[in-house]
């Protein structure tokens, strides 16, 4: 059985529909109720729990032989309840390593973000880096898979730009808007994900997963203008005016501000792939941002997870997972 942590959000929601359809047993380890209903409807088993609550691990590790780690504090800091983005992160990383060796389970999967680093000027980026570096010294089997842009339906970061392209007749670019991005199509990180779990030569590496087309930040509003039929004009806003208004905001509390704070931050890197060795490993089609920004567009948001069901390895390579299904 694989267990998703952070099945609730729009990685975890995919990941557990395509594990599903090709029959893997899957538990989804959630924090909401509502979570649960949406998640249970897939036909996966889900159990309310929380990475930060040792024992909800525990329980929910049982009988699991690889977990796909997707909890990341994105939201923010948490200041009611004390809870920091890092300690969400990190913590709650070392909580379900910690419950791995305790039950067994030696393979895991933790999807970071392309531009971590230990340097990083982010909170962000650098508390990615650090939980990056809890896993790799686990001593489990692990495989990272550093992204950024993810483009399918309920990806927050590229919904959020979506939407100021549609309603802003002026956008407004964080700094010079040429800084790098390199986006993936949601079908694409899958295949990915999925390839991981099958194939032991991803164990013990990290890897950076992006698709074939690197895009300047104004470069991507413009083509997402264009698919909209939009005419957008742009305003460059230096990092000197950014970064005060969104300490300001966050405080003052405002919602969402702390969130905005560390994503926008963020992009004063490049986020492109170092290299795709992951793409040499697992050769196939991979889907430009013309084409998966056109089939997003064109996609009906009631269909399920668009998933291509790879070949089943996984009896074949991972023998040595022994009583964990």
């Amino acid at each position: 059985m694989v267990l998703i942590t952070g099945a609730g959000g729009f990685l975890g929601t995919h990941l557990t529909g395509a594990l599903v359809k090709r029959k893997e047993p899957v538990r989804c380890l959630a924090r909401k109720p509502a979570d649960r209903a949406k998640l249970e409807r897939f036909g996966a088993e889900t159990v309310l729990g929380d990475v930060l609550d040792r024992k909800s691990l525990e329980r929910a590790m049982a009988g699991v032989w690889a977990v796909c780690h997707l909890v990341h504090g994105i939201e923010g800091d948490d200041r009611r309840k004390g809870i920091t983005l890092e300690m969400i992160d990190q913590l709650g990383a070392a909580n379900v390593l910690d419950a791995c060796r305790a039950n067994g389970t030696r393979r895991v999967l933790y999807v970071s973000i392309l531009g971590a680093s230990p340097a990083a000027r982010s909170r962000l980026l650098a508390s990615r880096w650090r939980t990056e570096e809890l896993i790799r010294g686990s001593g489990l089997d692990f495989t990272i898979l550093r992204t950024g842009f993810v483009i399918g339906r309920g990806s927050r970061g590229f919904e959020g730009h979506l939407s100021l392209v549609q309603k802003c007749p002026v956008v407004p670019l964080p700094g010079n808007g040429k800084v790098l991005h390199q986006p993936i199509a949601l079908s694409d990180l899958l295949s990915y994900l999925i390839g991981c779990l099958d194939d032991p030569r991803t164990c013990g590496k990290t890897f950076d997963a992006g698709g074939p087309d690197r895009l300047s930040y104004v470069a991507l509003v413009g083509q997402v203008a264009q698919a909209l039929g939009r005419r957008r004009l742009t305003v460059n806003l230096p990092w000197g005016v950014v970064r005060p208004l969104l300490s300001l905001g966050s405080a003052l509390g405002l919602r969402r501000a702390g969130v905005l704070h560390e994503m926008i931050a963020s992009m004063q890197v490049d986020m492109v792939c170092g290299d795709m060795e992951i793409g040499a490993l697992m050769p196939g089609p991979s889907k430009g941002f013309r084409e998966s920004l056109a089939e997003y567009l064109a996609a009906d948001p009631s269909r399920g997870e668009p998933h291509e069901n790879r070949e089943d390895y996984r009896h074949r390579v991972l023998p040595s997972r022994g009583a964990h299904s």
